[in-house]
């Protein structure tokens, strides 16, 4: 079975969301690619409120300071484009 058109998806895991879609289009997971088009990042300490931050902004977790915190929590959810990586032809 082919993928017809490609799969855009916002996940916070996309090897689970690849399994997802080999699972739904029975297809086997090697026949699956994927491309990053974006991502987002967001951080917090403890329990207080998850705060979104740039690309640009990135910078401030080479901060040993601020990265080796006991209750930084950090996530990122990425926007992927999946396909047959049978039919795509590299450009």
């Amino acid at each position: 079975m082919a993928l017809d058109e490609k799969i855009i998806a916002y996940t916070e895991n996309p090897a689970r969301e690849l399994l997802s879609v080999a699972s739904r289009t029975n297809l086997s997971l090697n026949e699956l690619d994927f491309s990053l088009l974006a991502f987002s990042t967001q951080y917090r300490f403890g329990d207080l409120e998850w705060e979104k931050i740039s690309e640009k902004e990135l910078t401030l977790f080479d901060k040993d300071e601020f990265f080796l915190k006991n209750d930084l929590q950090i996530k990122q959810e990425y926007k992927i484009e999946i396909f047959h990586g049978i039919n795509q032809s590299k450009a």
